[in-house]
């Protein structure tokens, strides 16, 4: 099972920098109406969720949610939720350890991860603690 690239890493390193404790959470709109904000939560331990959202009916729907779970200094996409749908690719234990994965679909999902991260990183800029990060939920 291979990590994310070293590039796709670093990107997932700059995008979770200085998260932990009581900052579980951010929101990056560097360019406010003009791509749609990102969205990165700890959602357990060594797991964190990288999403856009956007509202249909109020409701919040992901496009899409992509779950990333970072062992030793490597990061795994381990399953995406979007509108249509949810998939796991890697079962992870209580801790955020990958016990079992699916072959293809996290080959399939580790690429999709890589040009997701890029995308972002080519949208959002560089994203520090200056940027314009508020909580997940602002608008």
């Amino acid at each position: 099972m291979r990590p994310l690239s070293l590039k796709h890493a670093a990107i997932m390193d700059a995008l979770t920098f200085g998260m932990g404790g009581d900052k579980t959470h951010r929101r990056i709109d560097n360019h406010p109406g003009t791509f749609m904000a990102v969205v990165v939560e700890i959602v357990g331990p060594s797991r964190y969720s990288v999403a856009h959202y956007y509202k249909q009916n109020g409701d919040l729907v992901p496009d899409p949610d992509v779950e990333f779970v970072r062992q030793n200094v490597a990061w795994y996409p381990v399953a995406i939720s979007q509108w249509c749908g949810y998939r796991r690719a890697a079962e992870t234990d209580e801790d955020g350890r990958i016990v079992k994965w699916h072959r293809r679909a996290y080959r399939d999902l580790r690429s999709f991860a890589g040009i997701f991260l890029t995308n972002i990183r080519d949208q959002q800029g560089e994203f520090r603690d200056s940027d314009r990060v508020g909580h997940a939920g602002d608008e």
